[in-house]
């Protein structure tokens, strides 16, 4: 169990209870608001505990704060955010290590218990030694997460949630520039639907780098339309679920890759059990390869007429 700050005195709220008529600014603190209560509780779970499914709550939590950040940055001073992104990317990217990580290990493991008995004893040797780079790894977040630069975030940007029209950009009030979020908000939907779409022609010979930048894509569609959920129509629950599918088979094809990158980065470096290791390498190219095949089959799913309308649908409310 690692050292605990003092907890950040923050009264979440249970929803963000948007209003159609909210200032993009007001909104967006709503939304983070809501995000940043997930992460503090998120992180006083890894801090508290070894499970690897507190590291991957924190990293989802911290995923969507970033996003949500992304999605109302336009609408608050770029000098304020700026330092406050930067540790949350750190903070991502500490994250990102031990759960690229644990995800290996964990495939590893199922993985061991299908092979034969000397493999199987191999690997579970591969995967203790994997344990003291993931004990390091860990340790460098704990220390990050108790680190003064990031308790000074929390403290600051706790401050920020509470405090209405705080960093806020001004907006001339006597001109009908659109700054809420019935007026805004259809735009960014569709916005990030036509960045979608438009990898749409360059999927038959899309290379597994381009595959995971649509991934990222797909997830912020999927964030954006999450954030103003209260808003929208029923249907946007179709979309959702539409994103989600996407974007877990596209998370299968990256984790089948990392999970190669990993092996050759370890394999020069093995104590024992080398053969072994190989073995699973050329499994997860298989399945990378076996997953990269019905690709074009997932997108079309995605990108069905019924899907299509289901959005317009659920803007349509707005």
């Amino acid at each position: 169990m690692e050292k605990l700050q003092a907890p950040l005195i923050f009264e979440a709220p249970e929803r963000p209870n948007l209003q159609a008529d909210d200032l993009m600014s007001e909104g967006g603190r709503k939304v983070l608001a809501f995000h940043f209560g997930k992460l503090l509780a998120r992180q006083a779970d890894v801090l508290a505990s070894d499970e690897s499914e507190a590291v991957h709550q924190m990293r989802v939590a911290t995923r969507r704060l970033r996003s949500t950040l992304r999605i109302f940055r336009s609408y608050y001073r770029q000098s304020v955010l700026r330092p406050w992104r930067a540790v949350l990317k750190r903070t991502a990217e500490l994250l990102g290590k031990v759960r690229d990580l644990d995800v290996y290990r964990e495939h590893m493991a199922r993985y061991a218990k299908a092979q034969p008995s000397a493999s199987r004893r191999d690997l579970r040797l591969i995967n203790a030694q994997l344990g003291e780079r993931h004990a390091a790894l860990r340790a460098q977040l704990c220390d990050y997460l108790n680190s003064a630069e990031y308790n000074a975030f929390l403290s600051e940007f706790a401050a920020f949630l509470q405090t209405p029209f705080a960093a806020a950009r001004r907006q001339a009030e006597a001109q009908p520039v659109p700054r809420r979020i019935c007026e805004i908000a259809p735009r960014l939907i569709y916005k990030q639907y036509g960045v979608v779409r438009a990898y749409a022609p360059y999927l038959e010979t899309a290379s597994l780098e381009r595959l995971h930048a649509l991934r990222i894509e797909v997830k912020r569609l999927r964030y954006l339309i999450e954030a103003f959920g209260e808003l929208l129509g029923a249907q946007a629950e179709m979309v959702i679920d539409a994103c989600k599918a996407l974007q877990d088979f596209l998370g299968e094809l990256q984790d089948a890759k990392v999970a190669a990158q990993l092996s050759e980065l370890y394999l020069p470096n093995l104590r024992r059990g080398k053969r072994a290791l190989e073995r699973y390498l050329a499994a997860r190219q298989a399945d990378q390869e076996r997953l990269y095949q019905s690709v074009l089959a997932h997108w079309s799913a995605f990108n069905a007429p019924e899907v299509r309308q289901a959005l317009a649908l659920a803007v349509a409310a707005l």
